[in-house]
């Protein structure tokens, strides 16, 4: 999906993290963050959106965090949950 296409459905949908390769314990994974609004009726909300995809044996583990801007902000307690991650065989 383009930045168009997903403008399209999401407002102001914009990479904060472009798409990456990173260590998720000894596995690559790509991770990359986006922001973007959601309109439920008259309320608008800005909402985070931070993504790991972690390649295993033939298939991907996701992981998402998603919270809303401008409320608690648990970016932190979100890395210290990738960080904590441990895979097997």
């Amino acid at each position: 999906m383009s930045n168009t296409e997903a403008e399209k459905v999401f407002g102001n949908f914009t990479f904060t993290k472009k798409p990456s390769v990173v260590k998720v314990s000894k596995d690559n994974a790509v991770s990359f963050a986006v922001n973007f609004k959601l309109k439920k009726g008259s309320n608008e909300y800005k909402i985070n959106s931070d993504s790991y995809y972690i390649l295993r044996k033939g298939y991907y583990i996701s992981i998402n965090f998603i919270e809303q801007l401008g409320k608690e902000d648990n970016s932190e307690l979100f890395k210290t949950l990738i960080g904590s991650i441990i895979s097997g065989n």
